[in-house]
């Protein structure tokens, strides 16, 4: 299966792996424009529960 994998991350796989994993698997960009939607519209970090985005910073 080697030649197939891309090096992805699935989400629904981890577990509390720390942000540098739940990075990876979103991507530097859409982590990046997630975390700017999160700056918006949750700005306390209310919605953190499974593989949490934490707000941009301002």
């Amino acid at each position: 299966m080697a030649p197939y994998a891309n090096g992805g991350v699935w989400l629904n796989f981890v577990g509390d792996e720390g942000r540098d994993r739940v990075r990876a698997a979103f991507g530097e960009d859409n982590y990046a424009r997630l975390a700017r939607v999160k700056r918006e519209f949750d700005p306390g970090n209310v919605f953190r529960g499974n593989q949490n985005i934490l707000p941009a910073a301002s």
